[in-house]
């Protein structure tokens, strides 16, 4: 039983080092969400993905108790986020889709990802690229996309992931995408938070 043990620990080890993104989230699970968000993409051509990756900041996706809740309702990108103005309440209502298991995942995940500035490897139906080509008028000569790594509920049926595009001067945007898995396996989107740029 010890040499099982112990065979199964040096391996779990072996693969977690051999991780290239996360030592929790295994590679072909973070290649095979990103590419069938691109393949679901409207627009069915080659997309031009920014190398770089979109940072994950664990102030935007983790509370550790009531008390810290208040304290990170300071940050506007904070995604638990609830606050009253005028007497209209604004929250993001992720209380229904994330529970507690799956926050305390957030910070596992964040915590676990390896020191990688950036995508090494494109995507299905993608190419990495490090900047775009403006024309005279500082318009994109094709659009640039841009992912952070995407963060797992505890059961793996839900993502969030921080996407962008850029087009050029003015030109460009992004969301926070919350994604849930059906029964076919397919990715859908429930819905965008933390929009900003258009």
């Amino acid at each position: 039983m010890k040499t099982f043990l112990l065979s199964a620990y040096i391996l779990l080890n072996c693969l977690a080092r051999g991780q290239t993104y996360s030592k929790i989230i295994l590679d072909s699970e973070i290649v095979s969400f990103i590419s069938s968000d691109i393949l679901n993409d409207s627009i069915k051509m080659t997309k031009s993905i920014q190398r770089k990756m979109f940072a994950v900041n664990l102030d935007d996706f983790y509370y550790k108790d009531s008390s810290d809740l208040i304290k990170k309702n300071e940050n506007s990108q904070f995604i638990f986020r609830y606050h009253i103005f005028h007497g209209r309440e604004y929250t993001n209502h992720l209380d229904s889709l994330f529970s507690r298991k799956d926050i305390d995942f957030f910070y596992t995940q964040i915590k676990g990802q390896k020191k990688k500035e950036n995508w090494h490897k494109s995507f299905t139906n993608s190419i990495l690229v490090d900047n775009v080509e403006l024309d005279s008028n500082h318009y994109a000569k094709q659009v640039m996309y841009s992912y952070s790594l995407p963060l797992f509920s505890f059961d793996k049926k839900r993502v969030i992931i921080i996407k962008g595009f850029y087009c050029g001067f003015l030109c460009g945007g992004g969301a926070y995408y919350i994604y849930e898995r059906d029964n076919d396996n397919n990715w859908l989107l429930l819905r965008k938070i933390n929009e900003w740029g258009e």
